[in-house]
């Protein structure tokens, strides 16, 4: 695959699991309107966008944005002051929950928390608690139900 033929392909995958995102939120509009601020400024300050989907089609950085909305109540700061990251998307998706959630320095590796999966160990390391809302990883090529 060329390397024009790569990006727009990537492109296209994020979009599209931004689109089915954007659609599990059409009867929250108070996420829907974090989570477009979420993704404006993830798209502005880095690369996390670009990044290509995994091989099972799963786009995981739409997911760990969708991931980060059940949290709105524990924001520290405006993510619109995240000053950016660029490199591995585990190290922006660190850098900016760490930004926005942090009140404390925390190692880099409990960030992949913020990927996706719905089992309760996935669920547990991101809130601490049973009772967090089931997490969904947002496919490529399709749009699934919550």
């Amino acid at each position: 695959m060329a390397t024009d033929t790569f990006g727009r392909h990537t492109r296209t995958c994020v979009d599209a699991a931004t689109h089915c995102a954007f659609a599990a939120l059409a009867h929250h509009p108070r996420h829907h309107q974090l989570f477009a601020r979420l993704v404006r400024v993830a798209h502005a300050r880095s690369d996390l966008m670009t990044t290509p989907p995994t091989r099972r089609g799963e786009v995981v950085q739409v997911a760990a944005l969708h991931n980060m909305l059940a949290f709105e109540g524990a924001l520290v700061r405006d993510p619109d002051d995240w000053p950016g990251a660029t490199g591995h998307p585990l190290r922006v998706i660190d850098s900016f929950a760490s930004h926005v959630f942090g009140r404390y320095p925390t190692p880099r590796f409990l960030a992949s928390a913020w990927f996706g999966g719905n089992t309760t160990d996935r669920v547990d390391r991101r809130r601490g608690s049973s009772r967090t809302p089931r997490a969904s990883v947002f496919a490529a090529s399709r749009c699934r139900s919550r």
